[in-house]
């Protein structure tokens, strides 16, 4: 059976966005991290601007993964579930099957997939528009240089577009993490102008 996102009472609650934020929902680039220490609202920014694109486009495929699963529902899965969707949205969690993974469901077709890459079979066959990892630094850099080649290029088989007519065009892989050293292969990814580097503050978080 499905499970619907957690009933809660109706409340309007706007998303104000500081600093390292902005950039985040701004940023186009093919390849983004965002850099800050825990509480500095980088992860529910993603998770919020994800949502928000597979709402604006349809149908939108997005992949939401960490290296390891298991740490998925404690971690960015509870985080979207508790404070990114809302009753009524229309979207509801399926839980995977031996041919899918499991994916939160919106009602135009979008989906975001959910998995780690200790169990990437299911989504590393598939293409997507946009791959977001939680805690890119626990990646290797051949994982990420996998992940790169799953972005799908715009087709007349898959064209997610807006309600305007507008196709979503900016695919990318883009990823969060807790400060690092510097020469962590990710970080010097950013250093040779591969990846874009945001880095997010405590400031920037309006809680």
């Amino acid at each position: 059976m499905p499970t619907y996102a957690p009933e809660r009472p109706e409340v309007v609650r706007t998303l104000e966005l500081r600093g390292g934020n902005v950039e985040i929902f701004e940023a186009r680039d093919a390849e983004v991290l965002a850099e800050g220490p825990a509480g500095t609202g980088k992860t529910r920014t993603w998770l919020a601007l994800l949502n928000l694109l597979c709402h604006t486009y349809k149908p939108l495929r997005v992949l939401m993964l960490r290296k390891i699963q298991a740490t998925m529902p404690a971690s960015c899965i509870a985080e979207f579930q508790q404070h990114v969707l809302h009753a009524g949205d229309g979207v509801y969690f399926f839980g995977g099957s031996k041919s899918e993974p499991a994916a939160f469901r919106y009602s135009n077709g979008s989906i975001i997939a959910v998995a780690g890459l200790d169990n990437a079979e299911k989504v590393l066959s598939s293409f997507w528009d946009l791959i977001y990892v939680n805690e890119g630094t626990d990646l290797s850099e051949a994982e990420w240089e996998t992940l790169t080649t799953r972005l799908r290029g715009s087709d007349p088989e898959h064209a997610p577009m807006d309600k305007d007519g507008h196709l979503f065009v900016y695919r990318r892989l883009v990823a969060d993490c807790n400060p690092t050293y510097a020469s962590h292969w990710l970080m010097r990814r950013t250093d040779n102008g591969r990846c874009r580097l945001i880095r997010s503050k405590l400031q920037d978080n309006p809680a």
